[in-house]
């Protein structure tokens, strides 16, 4: 897992890749599940970013529907990399919305 505050502390880059043995378990959201909460709780981060590889079906499809949003799609690396975020909800809530998978 792969987590980047950046300087200021405004948004946290998140990574979690996964060997392909491990893909299609529900791992990855897990993780997501298990990082988001505490992450909010220890940081003053307003966003968490995870961006993936446009050719990455299954990590576009369980991105949304965890919910998060598209905000960007930048071709830094000559193909396109989705970028989604989530971001804290304007209170003193410490944690961020991620919705529930409902394809199970």
């Amino acid at each position: 897992m792969g987590l980047h505050l950046t300087e200021g502390g405004a948004e946290l880059e998140l990574g979690i890749p996964l060997a392909r043995a491990a893909q299609g378990r529900g791992l990855w959201q897990v993780a997501m599940r298990g990082v988001a909460s505490p992450v909010g709780a220890a940081t003053e981060a307003q966003r968490i970013v995870v961006s993936t590889d446009a050719r990455n079906v299954a990590a576009l499809r369980l991105i949304a529907r965890l919910g998060l949003p598209l905000v960007d799609m930048p071709h830094e690396t000559g193909r396109p990399e989705p970028v989604f975020h989530w971001t804290r909800p304007p209170s003193d809530v410490v944690s961020f919305p991620i919705a529930p998978d409902r394809s199970r």
